[in-house]
């Protein structure tokens, strides 16, 4: 959207590049304890929807700023103005013709960002500062449980089994996204 022109275009670019200069974990720690609080024991409760939608807002801007040049480089080529000239709307347009450039560019930054939401989550959940539960909660509970310095190995390992073959499967398919869309 920010590669449309119009108020809704300059708002979109200005987020973008907002979130694009922002660095991820530090502001999602300064995040959390302002829009979460503090319930009975000393928990911090985060709104699980709140919590989302910040996390997409600060992961996006990068990628935003990328598909955005895409998008601009696509709109600029002689069969996208030979559309406009037969009376394609620009939505119409970015729907049939600039998607298909720009999707598998998306897919494979999704599957770069996973790993990293995963991580981020795990850490922010092993400090108990997110909603739900997670990896990382479970690894903070085992240090609060006193588990951890008891030797207890067989609740350690399939936590961090589960974490690495999470990452080797986003690995595994950015690989295999690389050779497909090299063949093209």
């Amino acid at each position: 959207m920010s590669a449309l022109s119009g108020v809704a275009g300059a708002i979109t670019d200005g987020v973008t590049k907002l979130s694009a200069i922002l660095p991820l974990v530090p502001v999602m720690v300064m995040v959390i304890p302002v829009t979460g609080r503090v319930t009975y024991g000393g928990h911090l409760e985060v709104p699980f929807w709140i919590f989302v939608l910040l996390l997409g807002l600060f992961l996006f801007g990068k990628i935003a700023r990328n598909v955005r040049a895409l998008v601009e480089s696509e709109l600029s080529k002689e069969y996208i103005e030979s559309a406009v000239s037969l009376g394609g709307s620009r939505w119409w347009i970015l729907r049939h013709h600039i998607a298909r450039a720009v999707l598998p560019y998306s897919i494979y930054q999704f599957s770069i960002v996973m790993p990293k939401v995963v991580a981020i989550v795990s850490l922010l959940g092993f400090f108990e500062a997110i909603p739900g539960f997670n990896w990382g909660t479970l690894l903070g509970s085992m240090i609060t449980e006193n588990q951890l310095f008891s030797m207890a190995w067989w609740i350690v390992l399939p936590i961090g089994a589960g974490l690495a073959l999470f990452a080797m499967a986003f690995v595994l398919i950015n690989l295999s996204m690389e050779e497909e869309f090299s063949v093209r």
